[in-house]
């Protein structure tokens, strides 16, 4: 299901904008999550052109490196998402003519429901790695490309509200409590942890830009 990330930005939006139950909210969470880390990786890159060899730009590269891994991650969660929602119709449409029929429907739609609802979950995990790496960037990267590093962080912390409603619109779904309690808590945890990324890397910015003044 990694094939979308092949797709032209116009194709994607006409298909995301169109009656086609996917791409929908869970990948268009997982696309602004990569375009954020390709704003961290590209201004790694550009810091990385002006720093000599040596553990200043050891460290530019490992962030580098960790944008790319974000990237190739949410090329796989976007397809992800795609499949499991494809899934959770297909479980919905099942037959429920008699009772074995409907404990197995029963079955395959909660099965369908928990993928439904780890997938963007996870989407939001790595939107909050993305807005880490975009808070470290913003710390040592070049003054000319802080405003892209400002991109990356307000890309990833929208990637990781976006994908969290798609959480929120699944738990209701969720017959275990325990397992539907266990994602709540972790909901509540990434958007605090957000919340305290997203200002840091707005300080840290505001900061630098006035260090020029």
């Amino acid at each position: 299901m990694a094939a979308w990330f092949d797709w032209t930005v116009r194709e994607f939006l006409e298909r995301a904008a169109s009656d086609a139950p996917t791409p929908g909210g869970g990948c268009a969470a997982a696309l602004a999550g990569a375009l954020g880390a390709s704003m961290v990786c590209m201004v790694a890159a550009l810091t990385r052109k002006k720093i000599p060899a040596g553990e200043e730009r050891a460290g530019i590269e490992q962030i580098l490196a960790r944008g790319r891994e974000l990237i190739a991650a949410f090329e796989h969660l976007g397809g992800e998402d795609m499949a499991a929602f494809e899934a959770l119709i297909q479980a919905f449409r099942l037959p429920r003519g008699n009772e074995e029929e409907k404990c197995r429907r029963a079955e395959a739609v909660q099965e369908a429901v928990k993928r439904a609802t780890i997938v963007p979950l996870e989407i939001a995990r790595q939107s909050l790695a993305t807005l880490e790496l975009s808070l470290q960037v913003a710390r040592v990267g070049s003054r000319n490309a802080l405003s892209d590093a400002g991109v990356a962080a307000q890309l990833a912390a929208a990637a990781l509200e976006a994908a969290l409603l798609n959480v929120d619109i699944n738990t209701p779904f969720l017959a275990d409590a325990a397992f539907r309690d266990e994602m709540h808590e972790e909901r509540d945890r990434l958007r605090r942890l957000r919340a305290d990324l997203q200002a840091e890397v707005v300080r840290v910015i505001a900061g630098r830009l006035q260090e020029e003044r």
